[in-house]
């Protein structure tokens, strides 16, 4: 796991795995796995491992979470 002292997306470096995610959105594995999962979501099971994209991350939580 990496050792994050902040949540800051730009800390993190540009593909990281689950448990990078869990501290970054303050989520249990399970739940950040089954996000991985999900369509739409920038993640791609590279092995037995799930690798997530920085700058995939922060357009899917600007397009996720707009107020229009």
């Amino acid at each position: 796991m990496t050792d994050l002292t902040t949540k800051r997306l730009d800390s993190v470096p540009d593909i990281f795995g689950i448990e990078t995610l869990q501290v970054i959105l303050a989520r249990p594995y399970r739940t950040c796995a089954n996000l991985c999962r999900t369509t739409g979501f920038p993640a791609r099971k590279i092995g037995r491992e799930w690798r997530i994209s920085r700058v995939g991350l922060q357009r899917w939580i600007e397009r996720e979470f707009r107020c229009e």
